[in-house]
This record gives structure tokens, sequence and C-alpha cells, in this order.
């Protein structure tokens, strides 16, 4: 996650500059005088923020989320306390949830009538993709797919175009590595997005390898190898990763997209038995 997390805050910090994050909050934030507080600013011990805005209206503490925090209110009033004593400013609070699953976190916490705090959440699957695809900065644009309409055809078609349309290779493959890692976010984005890549015939692609997915199968396998050595377990690993890809892949096509088995074993170059293997296991 720490991948995820490093890449949303670089794309939420060109929120500012662009407007937009005054759009979501619903603040009143000038992005000409708008300071953005370095990120790993260390407040307390073991306590860091993910954004402070500061301006001449008000003082936005920003913490973004890709997974459910039962102590998130906590962490909050923690955060509130910390930025009174170190700024000297009662900052308006926002927890940003970009996670796949639910959100399912406290916006407040209260004891006995002594604490009533609260604070704001967002969750990002909520606001519609235009927000973002409208953003003439195409790492904006990257932050559609979070959306709630983010993965449907017409906004994908959108994105990718303007993916399509950078010349500079360097930087439409850093953008492309952006967009694998953002999918990682959302269930079966990456497919989506490739099944479309092959629909419109498009010169990009989007590796599966690339995605937390297959990395985390690769890491889970090089932790379980490491008793048996380390290149045997980097192997076992790299095999996991694939697997699990490879698995999501069949349930979705076969699931989902209704595809019969011979055309997933075409369209995967696999055999049918292995398919057939692999819907059984699911169905058990």
């Amino acid at each position: 996650m720490l991948r995820d997390h490093a890449l949303l805050k670089e794309l939420f910090s060109l929120l500012v500059k662009t407007g937009i994050l005054g759009d979501i909050l619903k603040e009143k934030i000038d992005p000409t005088s708008s300071i953005k507080v370095d990120s790993n600013i260390q407040i307390a011990t073991e306590l860091k923020l993910d954004f402070m805005i500061q301006d001449t209206k008000a003082s936005i503490h920003i913490e973004i989320q890709a997974t459910n925090d039962s102590a998130m209110h906590y962490r909050m009033l923690q955060y509130f306390l910390s930025i009174i004593k170190k700024f000297s400013v009662i900052p308006h609070q926002y927890v940003i949830y970009v996670g796949k699953n639910r959100m399912n976190m406290p916006s407040s916490l209260k004891i006995d009538g002594i604490i009533d705090f609260n604070y704001t959440i967002i969750d990002l699957s909520t606001l519609q993709a235009k927000l973002f695809l409208n953003c003439s900065d195409i790492k904006v644009k990257l932050l559609s797919i979070l959306c709630s309409d983010g993965l449907e055809q017409e906004n994908l078609i959108n994105l990718l175009n303007s993916l399509n349309s950078i010349t500079d290779e360097n930087h439409q493959s850093e953008l492309i590595k952006m967009l694998t890692t953002l999918s990682s976010l959302r269930k079966n984005a990456i497919i989506k997005i490739n099944e479309i890549i092959e629909v419109k015939n498009m010169p990009v692609h989007i590796n599966a390898q690339d995605t937390d997915l297959y990395q985390m199968g690769k890491a889970e396998g090089k932790a379980e190898g490491k008793a048996e050595g380390k290149a045997e377990g980097e192997l076992r690993g790299e095999a996991k990763g694939k697997k699990l890809a490879l698995e999501e892949t069949v349930k979705r096509l076969y699931s989902t997209k209704k595809l019969p088995i011979n055309q997933i074993a075409d369209l995967l170059d696999i055999d049918e038995m292995l398919i057939l293997s692999i819907i059984d296991a699911q169905n058990k």
C-alpha cells in the first residue's frame, strides 16, 4: 500500500492547484495562495499528516485512506490536537476514502458529554468521474477510475483516449504505471481497462504483473520460500502472483461476461481443463 499511498498523495496535491479539491470538500480554497505542508511532516511521535492546506480562509487537514480503520476517530482527534499545538489553528478535517470495500469508519467521537468531536469522511466512490475527466491535467484524470461511474465504458474510453494522445513515450509509460497502481483499488478494473484497449485496438497495455494482486502473491511466495532458499521462493512467488491474476480473469470472463469455456481458452491461450478446474474451485 505504500506505493498506492505515495501516488494518491501526489495526485491529490494536484487537486489543490486545479481547484477540484475545493469542489470535493465544498470549501473555498484559493489555489494560488494555498500552501501544502510537507506530507512527511512529523507532528508527534509516530504521527504524520497526509495533507495540511492553509490559506487566508481556512486550515484544512486531509487524510487519505485505502482501507477501513475502526480507530480512525481516535487518530483524527490526535491529529486535531497536534495541529492546534503545532500550528495554533483549528483545522477543518477530512478523510478521503479510496478503498475497494464499502466504507465503514466512524466520523465522530462522543464520550459521556466530555468529548464531542467530529470530522467529514468523503468516499471517492460516491463522486462522478466527470469531476476529474474534465480537468486538463492528465494525472488528475486518472483518479476518475475510483469514482462511482469510473469503470463505465464511456468514461474509460475518455480516459484511455487521453492516455493514447500522449506522444512522449516516457511520460505515457509513467501515466500507465500510475493507472495500473490505481486499478488495484477497484475490483476488476484492470480487466475492464484491457478489454476496451483490445476492442479499440489502442497501442497501450496495462500489465497485470504490476498490480497489487500480482505483487501480493509474489511477496507471499517470497516469504514462504525463505526457509527453502531465496531464489526458489522468488520463483514460487512470481508463479503465485500469475496464478491469482489468471484466476480473477477467468472468473470474470465466465461469471460476469458469460463467455463460453472454449472462447476463454482461445482468448487467454490456456487449456480448457485449467479453466474448468478454476470454475470448479470457485463453485465449491
